[in-house]
């Protein structure tokens, strides 16, 4: 590890262990020098830069599913007959690619209008919150759907804007950029 990524993990698990009354060993200290990538792709077909985009790339993953599984609540599923519970799991996979699709396309239409881009997890969140009005254009009333649209789109457009980092992009930053940018 870089030494600046060193002592930054170093100076927060001594905040952490100050906190609660406890000492860093030596051994924790020598391992926070260490990032540690297991894997059984062979060292020629990648590269240790590589394997460490994919790792990346695989988190980000990670997240969205734990966003996902929060938001749907599907944790919070209750115990069940297996026939139910699998109904009751797709339809809610069914509902977040529908969300998706909608957030999808409103990413891409604020982008171009405005050059900023939408917060899937904001969005995911009021999209769930407002599932009635969802409800509403999956009946397809075409009269309330246009409305329920307009709706939902002032919804998120009002304060679901991605925030910015720190000089740095991640994963879903970059695949917000090169899906907005390229349907322009």
């Amino acid at each position: 590890m870089p030494v600046e990524v060193y002592e930054k993990r170093i100076r927060k698990i001594e905040k952490d262990n100050k906190r609660f009354g406890f000492a860093t060993s030596d051994d924790y200290k020598a391992r926070c020098h260490l990032n540690l990538f297991i894997t059984n792709v062979e060292s020629e077909d990648l590269s240790i830069d590589q394997v460490l985009k994919l790792y990346r790339l695989r988190w980000q993953i990670e997240l969205m599913f734990k966003n996902w599984k929060s938001i749907s609540k599907l944790d919070e599923i209750q115990p069940m007959k297996y026939e139910r519970y699998t109904c009751l799991l797709n339809a809610k996979l069914i509902l977040i690619v529908i969300n998706l699709q909608i957030i999808w396309n409103l990413k891409k239409y604020y982008y171009a209008s405005t050059g900023k881009i939408l917060s899937m997890f904001k969005c995911f969140m009021t999209l769930q919150r407002n599932f009635g009005t969802l409800h509403e254009i999956l009946r397809k009333k075409q009269k309330k759907s246009e409305k329920c649209l307009f709706r939902i789109s002032k919804l998120l457009s009002a304060n679901h804007w991605k925030e910015k980092r720190k000089n740095r992009y991640n994963y879903e930053d970059l695949l917000d950029l090169f899906l907005c940018k390229s349907n322009i």
